[in-house]
């Protein structure tokens, strides 16, 4: 892209944002980022990954505390998280390529 065509893209969204009408339709797309993983649900997913609470807390990058805190319901993963909750959750194997 060149630059000229980069600067014209960031001007039209200046433009956007300031509520004018851009000159062309504008599409929004919403990802649902809410957890769908209860204190039962993130033991299960540990469980089934066969990790200790602590090997968890270092596959998902989180503290040993965090885990214990989603385990019982005190806080519950969001964003990213819980995401990468789905893709472990969907696909194992890939929980050991992080366990490092």
């Amino acid at each position: 892209m060149t630059e000229s065509r980069l600067l014209k893209g960031l001007d039209e969204l200046n433009q956007l944002l300031d509520g004018h009408d851009p000159g062309f339709e504008t599409q929004v797309e919403t990802i649902d980022l809410s957890s769908k993983y209860d204190a039962t649900a993130i033991k299960q997913l540990r469980h089934k990954l066969n990790l200790t609470q602590v090997e968890f807390a270092r596959v998902m990058a989180v503290s040993p505390k965090t885990v214990t805190a989603w385990e019982t319901g005190r806080n519950t993963p969001r964003g990213a998280v819980s995401k990468l909750m789905d893709i472990f959750n969907d696909n194992p194997k890939l929980a050991f390529e992080y366990a490092d």
